[in-house]
C-alpha cells in the first residue's frame, strides 16, 4: 500500500500516536500541532477528524501490550541483504507490525459499513 496524499497524512498522525512515549503526549501533539501549518498551532484532532486514527492508535498500543504480556508472536522479521555496499535492512510482516495493523483495521472498518447500514435499515423500517 502506498501512503500518498490523504492516506499518508492520516497514517502519519496514526504513527505519531503509536510512537510517542505515552498516549497522553501523543494526543497533546495532535491537539497542539505546530508542524502541519507553519506558523500556526492547530488542533489537528478536530480539524482533520482524526478520531478513527485515535481509536486505532489506542487499540494498537493495547494490542502490543497484551501480545507482549502473553508472549504472543504477532510479527515475523527477517534481514534483507541489499548488496552493492548498501547496509542490510530489517523487514517485518504480521498484525503486530504498525502498517499491517493499520491497513487491516481500516479494511475491517470499511467492511463493517454495509452490514451496519443494513442493520440500521432493518431497525428503521
Amino acid at each position: 500500500m502506498l501512503y500518498r496524499t490523504e492516506m499518508g497524512l492520516y497514517f502519519s498522525y496514526y504513527k505519531t500516536l503509536i510512537t510517542a512515549p505515552t498516549f497522553t503526549e501523543a494526543v497533546q501533539q495532535l491537539v497542539a500541532d505546530n508542524v502541519t501549518e507553519y506558523g500556526h498551532t492547530i488542533n489537528t484532532l478536530q480539524r482533520f477528524n482524526l478520531y478513527p486514527e485515535l481509536m486505532l492508535g489506542a487499540a494498537y498500543r493495547v494490542f502490543k501490550r497484551i501480545a507482549e504480556a502473553n508472549d504472543w508472536t504477532v510479527e515475523h522479521c527477517w534481514r534483507v541483504n541489499r548488496g552493492d555496499g548498501l547496509p542490510p535492512v530489517e523487514s517485518c510482516d504480521g498484525v503486530g507490525n504498525a502498517h499491517y495493523f493499520y491497513v487491516n483495521a481500516v479494511f475491517v472498518i470499511a467492511a463493517l459499513t454495509v452490514p451496519t447500514m443494513f442493520i440500521f435499515g432493518l431497525l428503521l423500517r
